[in-house]
């Protein structure tokens, strides 16, 4: 069993059941279906911009509020913790949002990009920039996610991943030989 060095997480759905209705919040923004809510959002005029910031950010609090921990989060993030594992988190939440759900839960987690941080997921920039900054190899890295964004920035990256299936993404196509539903069968990996 291949042991890694260190592990990069997304946060909604993986650490975090925040709890976000993007059918609400994608009905409340007009936007299409099929497009990803943050690339839509480039391609809006400024003061629409501004408009859909608001209603991204108000789901966005609401879903951090009621935030908790996933299955076996806590197992794994303790362990990694005693371990002196490298930890990060890669989200394509914003900044304020982040550090809310962080701090609620008391997630032992400082290095985190957001998607003020860097090129949001799936583009790798923001993966690439943790494993330099802690000079491990990619190949070294777990990637841990749990929805197309999270597997096709590992696969951008050639970087391994583990899938976590939550009831939220188990009934879409993600498939994956690696995949847990509980984040502490990661345990024996590190």
């Amino acid at each position: 069993m291949k042991k890694y060095k260190a592990v990069v997480f997304d946060l909604d759905g993986t650490l975090a059941d925040t709890r976000l209705d993007f059918v609400k919040m994608r009905e409340d923004l007009q936007f299409p279906l099929g497009v990803s809510i943050l690339e839509h959002l480039e391609t809006l005029p400024l003061d629409k911009k501004d408009n859909a910031n608001r209603i991204i950010l108000e789901h966005e609090i609401a879903g951090a509020k009621s935030s908790t921990l996933t299955s076996g989060a806590k197992e794994l993030l303790d362990h990694l913790e005693e371990k002196n594992i490298p930890m990060a988190i890669q989200t394509r939440n914003c900044k304020d949002v982040t550090d809310l759900v962080i701090g609620k839960l008391k997630i032992p987690i400082s290095k985190v990009l957001t998607r003020e941080d860097s090129r949001p997921k799936p583009d790798p920039h923001g993966f690439f920039q943790i494993a330099k900054d802690w000079n491990i190899d990619i190949k070294e890295i777990l990637y841990v996610g749990d929805s197309h964004y999270d597997l096709q920035t590992s696969l951008n990256a050639k970087s391994d991943f583990a899938l976590f299936t939550n009831l939220h993404n188990e009934s879409k196509e993600i498939n994956h030989p690696f995949s847990v539903s509980c984040l502490s069968q990661l345990i024996s990996y590190f």
